[in-house]
């Protein structure tokens, strides 16, 4: 199980340093946030920070992109589909179907195009592919922001309808 809240702290510690080291940009961000992802990559272990951010408690694959939006970048993608790839065998080997629970907390409009391509591929490897959609009983988005509706246009091109019928948006309070 997940250590997330210490691991959560010394993430956000560390990237209050990077920015007070490196002045927060108020535009172009897209570059200073890959290079913080990137520099938390190298000073935590990637398989920690996995192993804390895509994980399976019961018969539910977990997302928490509050601690995976502070690692991910594109040249650390292969190792985040591999691991989610690990985790959805391990889920069909032992459960007939199981649920994937997203928490979106301060996912924004700009992170889903920053990550794009990796919902790309994913929505077209899992939700395309009916070996998988048939085993994913129901999806929650937790926390989900109030952008929900245009990020669910963007990724409608690359999904199967009946994936909709399958999602559940809970939003913030």
């Amino acid at each position: 199980m997940p250590i997330q809240s210490n691991l959560e702290d010394q993430l956000n510690k560390f990237r209050e340093q990077y920015y007070q080291e490196n002045k927060k940009k108020t535009f172009f961000t897209k570059s200073q946030k890959k290079d913080c992802a990137e520099k938390v990559s190298q000073h935590f272990s990637v398989d920690q920070l996995l192993q804390n951010s895509i994980y399976i408690k019961e018969s539910a694959l977990f997302f928490d992109y509050p601690i995976i939006k502070t690692f991910i970048h594109p040249n650390n993608y292969s190792l985040v589909v591999e691991h989610i790839d690990n985790m959805i065998q391990y889920m069909i080997e032992n459960y007939k179907t199981f649920t994937i629970v997203v928490n979106l907390k301060s996912f924004t409009i700009t992170a889903a195009q920053r990550y794009m391509e990796l919902i790309k591929n994913f929505c077209n490897k899992y939700f395309e592919n009916d070996i998988y959609l048939i085993r994913i009983q129901k999806i929650y988005v937790h926390n989900s922001p109030s952008v929900i509706e245009i990020i669910d246009k963007m990724i409608a091109p690359f999904v199967k309808s009946n994936v909709s019928e399958k999602m559940i948006f809970l939003k913030t309070n």
